[in-house]
């Protein structure tokens, strides 16, 4: 939950917004935030390297397979 809430604060300086209003956010909880963030918020696509992303507004994880 730590990451989690560490990429909230990240987002919401960055926008100025709630996460959970973005309909298209997702971020990827597996890296550390502290040095890297892999997350939709400037391209609103989910980067496809990665699996495994969490959908804020839906609050439920999405996987590709």
């Amino acid at each position: 939950m730590r990451r989690l809430h560490a990429l909230d604060a990240a987002y919401t300086a960055a926008c100025g917004a709630r996460p959970g209003d973005d309909a298209n956010l997702c971020y990827y909880l597996g890296d550390d935030p502290s040095y890297c963030k892999t997350w939709s918020m400037h391209s609103g696509k989910v980067p496809t390297y990665r699996l495994g992303f969490f959908n804020i507004s839906d609050v439920r994880w999405k996987n590709d397979r």
